[in-house]
């Protein structure tokens, strides 16, 4: 992006807002913005702070505005680190120029140059404060001495390929020492600072050590604007070794194999989310103090699952306008969900606890890594459930909410297993695949064989693998719990409708799921809409 500027570049060097009107058009396309996001053609300056300044490059961290075309939301306020610099030799780095009157001035993300994370550990080191353009003030907070005020930036790699809302990167120092820097782009407050920084204080370290922080505080507000945290070298996603080991079984699948889950993976998984449930019990903190449920409490979800499925019932009904069969399914998973709010199972939850929880855990939330035997899954990303609101973020939960994401993401893992499946070695259409699979739980319910197709054996197979990896989980995850004495008022037998609770919890899921892919997603929108039809045909067997 090329801009004709009728300045003295020293202008714009000495009043970096003037830069503004020249960043817009490149903040807006950022993934950190929101691809789905409209805006308007303007852009606030709401704060401006120096991080660096030599002759030849400064790094400016901006806090801009934008004003959204969304009623619900009309404005965000973003951190934005920028590198200015004049005199360069390689200004294909630079996205952005300005070709002011006397000279050419380069534009680029702060994050791009290795020197900018040196002047950041600099400043987290020596815990320096810096005042910011409108009074507010800047604070680096280091909480550990393995960042060291010798160590020499090596290299600086993009997580992600950036595609993640707030921007990751891995350093690497001159010891060979790895640290990851998250930048939050969204002025808001945020839980995960604190619950990583007390639970790993507490003994709970299956997260990442935080290392210290830089926060900004706007009166009374404190926001944390980058967060740093030692590097996990891991194998891949918490769901990789679950995803190979059911790709496995089923590339080589025939009638009559027998079911082999990774059954340490499950039990690990199981521990390691009860040992967080644990620690984040203990913690003597408002934010973690486990609280009783109430009957209010359990209206109030009852009645969140309510419009949230009205609204995704509302717009996939338009959707598949011409769909029959579809339209015919959400009327009966409208009657499904309606059953299941009022189901009396609900009242179990009433004076048990609820606790500080992860709120959106699957698979894709966590690391693992496996070595001489002893496998680990490291929890990532504990900002909230994307869907609640702030206040709710910072809110306890059921335990089961975590359990139910748990479950889900195993649901997920099966879909995108057998669907790669059905293209490679069944050559099915998408829609092919999903009318099988429909065929498939019809023939289960109606018990009619004569419905039979080839790929359906595959799909009751891949569901018993479901099943019997949640089952481990769950299993393990209780049994962790017993060890600790623990059990938040619940009976977790059982016999006394503790699965009936999780149930429920599933569902409230699925339907999240559900309202999430309507938005964002929709090719996805069939998955959690199967996942519902099956935890349907689940409870029809157990009533059975």
């Amino acid at each position: 992006m090329d801009f004709p500027v009728n300045l003295q570049l020293s202008e714009i060097w000495n009043d970096p807002k003037k830069l503004l009107p020249y960043l817009r058009e490149w903040v807006q396309i950022q993934r950190w913005t929101g691809t789905s996001t409209t805006y308007k053609d303007t852009i606030i300056e709401k704060d401006e702070f120096i991080l660096f300044n030599s002759d030849s490059y400064k790094f400016i961290g901006f806090l801009v505005e934008l004003i959204t075309k969304r009623e619900d939301n009309p404005a965000f306020t973003y951190f934005v680190p920028i590198e200015m610099a004049r005199s360069v030799e390689t200004s294909q780095q630079f996205p952005i120029r300005l070709k002011c009157q006397d000279q050419i001035l380069s534009i680029r993300s702060a994050e791009s140059n290795p020197q900018f994370f040196q002047t950041l550990l600099e400043h987290l080191t020596k815990g320096h404060k810096i005042q910011s353009a409108n009074s507010n003030s800047i604070q680096f907070k280091p909480f550990s001495s393995k960042l060291e005020k010798s160590l020499k930036i090596k290299s600086n790699f993009l997580l992600g390929d950036g595609n993640t809302t707030n921007t990751l990167y891995k350093i690497t120092c001159d010891d060979n020492t790895q640290w990851v820097c998250k930048i939050y782009r969204i002025l808001s407050r945020n839980p995960e600072t604190k619950m990583l920084k007390m639970l790993y204080e507490e003994g709970f370290h299956q997260v990442p050590q935080p290392l210290g922080l830089m926060n900004i505080k706007i009166h009374d507000s404190i926001f944390t604007l980058m967060l740093f945290s030692e590097h996990v070298e891991a194998q891949g996603d918490g769901g990789l070794p679950f995803w190979k080991n059911l790709n496995t079984q089923i590339a080589g699948w025939k009638i009559g194999k027998k079911i082999q889950p990774i059954e340490n993976y499950c039990k690990t998984l199981g521990q390691t989310v009860a040992d967080l449930h644990y620690y984040s019990s203990k913690i003597n903190d408002a934010l973690f103090k486990p609280e009783n449920i109430n009957k209010k409490d359990i209206e109030n979800w009852k009645e969140k699952i309510r419009s949230l499925f009205q609204i995704s019932y509302d717009t996939l009904q338009i959707e598949f306008n011409t769909n029959i069969d579809i339209r015919t399914r959400l009327n009966h998973l409208d009657t499904f969900v309606k059953q299941m709010i009022h189901s009396k199972s609900w009242d179990l939850l009433n004076g048990t606890m609820k606790i500080k929880i992860h709120q959106d855990l699957h698979l894709a939330q966590m690391l693992t890594t496996e070595s001489s035997g002893k496998i680990t899954f490291t929890i990532l990303d504990f900002e909230g459930d994307p869907l609640l609101s702030i206040e709710e973020k910072f809110q306890k939960d059921p335990i089961f909410r975590d359990l139910a994401s748990i479950h889900s993401a195993f649901h997920y893992i099966k879909y995108n297993a057998l669907k790669d499946q059905s293209k490679m070695k069944y050559n099915l259409s998408n829609q092919d695949f999903i009318n099988i699979y429909f065929q498939t739980l019809d023939s289960h319910l109606e018990n009619d064989k004569k419905k039979s197709n080839p790929f359906q054996p595959l799909i009751s197979f891949s569901k018993q693998w479901e099943d019997l990896c949640q089952k481990l989980f769950l299993t393990s995850y209780l049994n962790r719990l017993k060890t600790y004495k623990l059990n938040f008022n619940l009976k977790l037998d059982e016999a006394t409708g503790f699965k009936d609770v999780l149930r429920n919890f599933r569902m409230e899921r699925f339907v999240k799921e559900l309202y999430y892919e309507t938005l964002f997603r929709k090719s996805n929108v069939i998955i959690p809409i199967l996942g519902l039809f099956e935890l349907e045909q689940g409870a029809s067997e157990t009533r059975n």
